[in-house]
């Protein structure tokens, strides 16, 4: 049998999963769910409820907002020691102005962000300050602080930094570059998501005053 490392990820950007094919991941070490909510803008700590009532409230805005102003709404969850922030429909912490934000005051953020019917987004921050950024299918055009200190981590899952685009790799980079990002999500946070994850209740906030 051969081992694939990528299949813990390429469920999570199935078709059947249930948030594609627009959503923003955000992995926060060193920030409680309570306090992610409010970093998103939230007026309140947020409140528990479950995943179908939160992809309600998210669906209920997109079909308001004709899908131009992202989910409205943040889940969040706590797995691996981290809090994880679920955009369905958004696309909020890809934003290095919301970035910066999130990750202020010591805080460690990484986002994956799929959108397909615009750009996909790998994004790191920590300190308020945004390391590397750059887009799953050209990884070698990297910005931020830091561009290089994940050079060795994008190699092992497949993003190579000094990729060079030709005809043979490209249509691979294009169709598998979000489950890579979440392959380097993970190096860097330790965190696989498990559908058990969204199986249990997630604090739910309102996104507002980002921007």
């Amino acid at each position: 049998m051969i081992h694939d490392p990528l299949k813990p990820f390429r469920r999570l950007v199935h078709d059947d999963c249930c948030w594609s094919p627009i959503v923003c991941v955000s992995f926060l070490r060193g920030v409680g769910p309570a306090e992610v909510v409010r970093r998103f803008g939230g007026t309140s700590p947020g409140r528990r409820e479950e995943f179908e009532v939160f992809d309600d409230l998210v669906y209920d805005f997109v079909q308001a907002t004709d899908g131009g102003e992202g989910s409205g709404h943040v889940g969040v969850i706590e797995a691996g020691g981290s809090s994880v922030a679920i955009e369905p429909h958004g696309w909020s912490a890809a934003l290095r102005e919301v970035a910066t934000r999130l990750s202020r005051d010591g805080a460690e953020l990484v986002v994956v962000s799929r959108h397909d019917y615009a750009e996909h987004t790998f994004l790191h921050a920590r300190d308020g300050a945004v390391l590397i950024e750059f887009i799953p299918h050209s990884p070698d055009r990297r910005h931020g602080c830091a561009p290089d200190a994940l050079n060795d981590l994008m190699r092992e899952v497949g993003l190579d930094p000094d990729y060079e685009a030709d005809d043979d790799t490209w249509p691979d980079l294009m169709a598998g570059g979000v489950t890579r990002a979440f392959a380097l999500a993970a190096k860097i946070t330790g965190v696989v998501l498990e559908p058990e994850h969204l199986a249990g209740p997630l604090y739910v906030g309102a996104i507002n005053d980002l921007v």
